[in-house]
């Protein structure tokens, strides 16, 4: 078997990989996770979970993965194709955390995660063709059904934030699958059978177990309960036997399913034949038939079927097949949840209303008839209250902020209206129910239940009618999406805008346009978070703005009291102007606090919503709490609520607004808090290349020069940048925590220096052929300052421990290679003047 080697000549580190007995592969661990050679294996560790040991190999579903490993404190992760196991997931070591290996989709499952850290521990991931189970010595913890057929991918075994992962043993046994004829293929007898892992599902609707089948073939996972009000089965009523499906098929394609209906022309044997050779779940019954069903096969002689109680039917197609009702449904694009809510909600307000109303009538006059039936009363004030719960339970799924800070309450006072209907359906039952104890009085008492449900139902409809209008005033820009794979927001945001108007330029382009990976600088008492530094942002977005041919406004000020409530209203005037034009928005502390940069990618009447490092925001953040850095994710929330109680960290961020923060906590009035600094940008006229290159150099000329324009008092740049970083190592006073973020940033700045440069030297080789050697000098030297910045980061990976470095050569070591870094800065600076005098001669 062979085995590439490093760049250093050295075998990287592997354990075989068994099926049985047999040695069939390699788990091989990635240089960047530092693994070492242990007696029971390897150990590796990492930061974020990004450098996991693979196999070389891919593998197939179904399978099984076996490993025995241990932690010395959390994340034991496993990977197969776009799935993922993490147990001890980071610091809710309580947490299980699973993705799908289909669709990616995450799952955090609570109290299901832990395992002891110092101890051996026996992992077993089974991934068959319709379910996947997760077993922890012996144990199962986890299992989820779905559709795994034709997975494909490599295995790997991860950690992160900082643990130190022993791998012991790996296992790999691909299976059989459980048919030998591929999709859509005819048998030998000419039949064709559908996909193995679509099954109707047991529900009091088989057609929504037939839905709730396909929902989970397509490894789509959503509550039955809130399936069947969300589709508008729940909101749907009628008194007597109904066949109908009682569901809206758009309203079930909001849930990602697109569902199509055999027309009357359409030959049956033909439909059933076309659906089962691509794979799709079909199901549907016979004119007069109560049932619907999933269709298992079909051949010359007819269908054959199956539901959930009654198991494999055969149907015959030879006579009324004309009379068959089918289905057969394909994936779609799921509807954002919003949405889904918008439109059912107006569903509910419309012919929800209409349908419990007409109803509750009927069954009031059926009740006082002479031949009144009781029994079947009952049984349809049973059924209906059942529904109301599914409505109660579809309202509870909801996030609040999806319905808007202002909704909140008419949210919950639809689930107290809809909870009474429900209750007094239940009377009305109980006292049908016990008719013959009172053979007459029950008529009034539970006609007055159904009237009173009635009333309920009627508010609790007009009710979300006004939610599902209030939502839809909302603005949303859905291309806009904070993106790339940097460790500074400042970039990932400016490449989510650089994306969105579709700019057709490389990631080092943009962030080289801004300027920015050529600067270095510190505060002048080391420890302080990156994104506090003062750097020069609004000159950098000026420059990415030009660079990349885009025009860009700002509302911009750090002023207290009323003057700041006049910027914020004149921010949130022009931000939502923007949106309404479509042009991306863009600022500082929109979510995050300090200087963390986020887009702002919609608004309505309660705020605006951000997508930032943790994800698009799920509910609006009010406008006056914008440069305050507020997300509304829960782990957010819960730190703001309890930053008193968790304390600041070891070593705190001694910049003034973190010092401030640490003293008074994240709250303050909306007159007193932070700066504004918020943006557009709309399409213009792009720069010519060799401004853009020009530009980028000149700040980073001027940046550095102690002298320079961009001088502050709490900012040294430069060679100043690095004396005081080699003081602060040799003093012992630095902590390795932010040095490792630091020295983990100049790495990938420096490195996207060097792209920059390169591309630079290649758009403009045309224009100024005798700038070769200029160029070529100026990458040199960004590639001198990259290495350099790779090693220290080597030396002080991300993240490292809080607290001084106690390791004194590891500090010196340090200090030195950062004195190599002081002279290759000068030398660096050196060059970019020589380069721009090529580009502005």
């Amino acid at each position: 078997m062979s085995m590439e080697m490093k760049a250093d000549g050295r075998e990287p580190l592997w354990i075989a990989v068994y099926r049985g007995n047999e040695a069939i592969d390699r788990l091989v661990a990635a240089s960047e996770s530092h693994p070492v050679r242990t007696a029971d294996g390897i150990q590796f560790t990492d930061s974020f979970g990004i450098h996991p040991a693979r196999t070389e190999r891919e593998y197939a579903t179904p399978l099984t993965i076996e490993a025995t490993v241990m932690t010395d404190s959390t994340n034991i992760g496993f990977i197969f194709a776009k799935g993922q196991i993490i147990l001890n997931w980071d610091r809710r070591e309580d947490l299980l955390r699973v993705k799908h290996p289909a669709t990616g989709q995450a799952f955090n499952v609570p109290g299901l995660g832990f395992v002891p850290a110092g101890r051996w521990h026996h992992v077993e991931w089974i991934i068959a063709e319709d379910v996947m189970r997760l077993l922890v010595n012996g144990e199962e913890r986890f299992a989820l059904p779905g559709n795994y057929r034709g997975l494909k991918g490599k295995v790997g075994v991860h950690t992160g934030w900082r643990a130190n992962l022993t791998v012991g043993s790996v296992s790999i046994r691909e299976h059989l699958p459980a048919s030998g004829v591929r999709e859509g293929e005819p048998e030998a007898d000419g039949s064709i059978r559908a996909v193995p892992g679509y099954h109707a599902l047991p529900h009091a609707s088989s057609f929504v177990g037939c839905l709730l089948g396909a929902l989970r073939f397509y490894n789509r996972y959503v509550d039955e309960a809130v399936f069947a009000a969300g589709t508008g089965h729940s909101f749907h009523l009628r008194l007597g036997e109904d066949a109908g499906p009682e569901v809206q098929l758009d309203l079930v394609r909001g849930y990602g399913l697109d569902v199509t209906k055999r027309s009357g022309e359409e030959d049956a044997a033909e439909f059933v034949r076309s659906a089962l050779a691509k794979g799709l779940p079909l199901f549907g019954k016979w004119a007069g038939e109560k049932q619907y069903r999933a269709i298992r096969s079909c051949n010359r002689e007819g269908f054959r079927s199956e539901a959930p109680e009654a198991g494999i039917a055969a149907w015959s197609a030879a006579a009324g097949a004309s009379d068959l009702e089918l289905y057969a449904v394909r994936p779609a694009k799921e509807a954002e949840e919003r949405e889904r809510i918008i439109a059912v909600f107006r569903y509910a307000a419309d012919v929800g209303a209409s349908s419990a109303a007409s109803a509750f009538g009927q069954w009031i006059a059926a009740s006082s008839a002479p031949d009144a039936k009781p029994a079947e009363l009952a049984s349809a004030a049973l059924n209906w209250s059942a529904k109301r719960e599914d409505i109660v339970q579809l309202l509870r799924s909801v996030q609040v902020g999806q319905t808007g800070g202002n909704q909140a309450g008419l949210h919950e006072e639809a689930a107290r209206l809809y909870e009474a209907a429900r209750d007094k359906l239940r009377e009305a039952a109980e006292l049908a129910e016990a008719s013959r104890k009172d053979a007459g009085g029950w008529r009034s008492r539970a006609a007055g239940c159904m009237e009173a449900a009635r009333q309920a139902e009627l508010e609790a409809a007009r009710t979300l009618g006004r939610i599902a209008e209030a939502l839809a005033g909302r603005k949303l820009l859905p291309g806009l999406v904070y993106q790339g794979d940097s460790c500074i927001s400042h970039f990932n945001t400016l490449v989510g805008v650089a994306r969105y108007y579709g700019i057709d330029a490389s990631d080092s382009w943009i962030r080289g346009a801004t300027g920015r990976p050529f600067l270095m600088a510190v505060h002048p008492e080391v420890n302080v978070h990156d994104h506090c530094l003062a750097l020069p942002e609004h000159k950098m977005i000026e420059l990415f703005a030009a660079g990349l041919g885009l025009e860009l406004g700002s509302v911009q000020g750090d002023v207290r009291g009323e003057a700041r409530l006049a910027l914020l209203r004149e921010a949130w005037d022009a931000a939502r102007a923007a949106i309404d034009a479509g042009w991306a928005v863009f600022g500082r502390s929109v979510d995050q606090p300090g200087g963390e940069y986020a887009l702002i990618v919609g608004y309505d009447q309660d705020g605006y919503y951000s997508h930032s490092w943790h994800g698009r925001a799920g509910s609006a953040i009010p406008w006056p709490q914008l440069g305050r850095g507020v997300c509304p994710c829960e782990p957010c929330t819960r730190r703001r609520n309890d930053w008193k109680r968790e304390g600041p960290v070891k070593t705190p961020c001694r910049c003034q607004a973190c010092r401030r923060l640490q003293a008074t906590g994240p709250f303050l009035p909306p007159e007193e808090a932070g700066d504004i600094r918020l943006y557009w940008a709309k399409p213009g006229k792009p720069a010519e290349d060799h401004s853009v290159v020009s530009g980028a150099l000149r700040l980073a000329v001027e940046f550095a020069a102690p002298d320079g324009p961009w001088v502050q008092p709490d900012l040294r740049t430069g060679a100043e940048a690095y004396d005081v970083w080699i003081r602060a190592l040799e003093k012992g006073i630095v902590d390795g925590w932010y040095l490792g973020l630091y020295a983990n940033a100049w790495r990938e700045l420096r490195y996207h220096a060097g792209q920059f440069l390169s591309e630079a030297k290649e758009r403009l080789a045309a224009m100024l052929p005798h700038s070769a050697s200029a160029f070529d000098d100026a990458i040199r030297q960004a590639q001198k300052l990259n290495e350099i910045f790779t090693k220290l980061n080597e030396m002080f990976p991300w993240m490292q421990p809080f607290g001084p470095i106690p390791d004194k050569e590891r500090r010196y070591a340090g200090a030195e290679l950062l004195r190599k870094g002081r002279q290759a800065e000068l030398d660096a600076i050196e060059s970019y003047t020589r380069l721009l005098e090529h580009l502005e001669g």
